[in-house]
């Protein structure tokens, strides 16, 4: 056969079932978009879970207080158990060499009213390295400091959400909350 009965042949097969001819391809079509739509969201995952480690640094050391146990390595304390780190902890971390920043933190959840408004959220207890520990910026305001941490004062760094769900659309600077 040449070529060119093969085109007829084709063409013949394809206008005399117009109907399955054109699911066939529909077929064939949602099939390769499909295809690339996964492989497209597996990518922007990918990246986004990429981009969210590289953000931490690569040269970022998390230390938790845990136990060790045979067999099964580094096991969390767990809620109520007795911290294995302690201030001094920390001072002696921060005085190895290569250490620029190192920020002690506590977190839980807790219950925060203010304005009327209510809302459970995370509350980290950190020092003013927090900021550039965890690469972070402030839109508006200023980052807590050692001043703030020696003086009687109390200040609070509100994330945008909670921010939101506090204050609506007020300005929340200076605003007093209430943690429970």
């Amino acid at each position: 056969m040449k070529f060119i009965d093969i085109a007829n042949e084709t063409y013949s097969s394809l206008s005399a079932n117009k109907v399955r001819s054109g699911l066939t391809m529909l077929g064939i079509v949602i099939g390769i978009a499909s295809v690339i739509a996964m492989v497209s969201i597996g990518n922007g995952a990918k990246a986004s879970i990429q981009s969210s480690i590289e953000g931490l640094g690569s040269n970022l050391l998390t230390i938790i207080p845990g136990v060790v146990q045979p067999g099964r390595g580094i096991v969390s304390s767990g809620r109520g158990a007795s911290q294995t780190l302690k201030n001094e902890d920390a001072d002696i971390i921060k005085n190895i060499d290569g250490v620029l920043y190192i920020s002690p933190e506590v977190s839980s959840r807790f219950q925060v009213v203010a304005n009327g408004n209510n809302t459970n959220t995370t509350i980290t207890g950190a020092t003013p390295d927090y900021m550039s520990v965890h690469n972070l910026t402030i839109a508006n305001g200023n980052f807590i400091t050692d001043a703030n941490q020696r003086s009687i004062g109390r200040q609070a760094i509100l994330g945008a959400t909670v921010a939101t769900d506090l204050f609506g659309d007020q300005d929340p600077l200076g605003k007093t909350i209430r943690i429970n």
